[in-house]
């Protein structure tokens, strides 16, 4: 990645294939440094969804679930806030034309009626050193 991609990354991941290709594993590092979790990715053929658990170096803990809706990527799932109160994340990855892919967060706390967006941005390939 050049000098100026890198200024405007806000993190960087390794998507790779695991476990003999059943698995989508991500490592990622935020562009500070500072936060690193890893996800795991698998499609579950009895119940015909997408399962990914994400684990950060913050103690931070995510399971979603879902399917491609219209060339989507559609995964949900809730988690607990220290305030006690369950919030409803969904994360909508899209195939962009250009190749890259557009990883958008909303979160909901009223069971999904309204949605705020919790991170909107960017997969793209590394260039080659």
């Amino acid at each position: 990645m050049g000098g100026e991609e890198r200024r405007r990354a806000t993190a960087w991941q390794d998507i790779y294939r695991a476990l003999s290709g059943c698995v989508l594993q991500e490592n990622w590092t935020s562009a500070r440094g500072r936060a690193e979790g890893k996800s795991f990715n698998q499609f579950d053929r009895v119940a015909g969804v997408w399962r990914q658990t994400g684990v950060d170096n913050g103690g931070g803990h995510l399971r979603l679930e879902g399917r491609f809706v219209d060339g989507r990527m559609v995964l949900e799932g809730d988690t607990v806030g220290a305030d006690g109160k369950r919030l409803r994340n969904r994360i909508t990855w899209t195939p962009l034309e250009d190749g890259r892919v557009r990883q958008l967060w909303e979160a909901s706390s009223d069971s999904g009626a309204n949605w705020s967006v919790s991170f909107d941005g960017y997969y793209e390939r590394a260039m080659s050193p």
